[in-house]
């Protein structure tokens, strides 16, 4: 069964990732899913400013456009690029949240 919000939208679940072959030995086991995560919603954010509007659609995405940019991005990028790339897109959602907060507030998303 699919996880709700309080509001009611469906929460699609998370794609399970491994490391790229790449990875050192020593490298955090959900490094992958932490950086999808990153790039999941930095998207639905910039959505959401460019649409100004919320959705539990828009604010809870399938996770396809994020599983593309990882595949067309980060599996080139070397994995010791990976944290910085994790910290840019938290930094570009960071940038977008009071927007995102008071959008989806007001639509009753949030």
């Amino acid at each position: 069964e699919p996880e709700t919000s309080e509001q009611g939208c469906s929460i699609p679940p998370r794609p399970l990732l491994l490391n790229p072959e790449n990875a050192p030995a020593y490298a955090n086991p959900d490094q992958a899913s932490s950086v999808l995560l990153s790039i999941y919603r930095r998207q639905n954010a910039q959505r959401i400013v460019e649409e100004e509007q919320c959705s539990c659609e828009l604010y809870f995405a399938p996770w396809d456009d994020a599983l593309g940019e990882m595949a067309e991005i980060y599996d080139n990028l070397p994995f010791s690029e990976w944290s910085k790339a994790r910290h840019d897109n938290s930094r570009a959602t960071n940038a977008l949240a009071s927007q995102v907060r008071k959008i989806c507030t007001e639509s009753g998303t949030l």
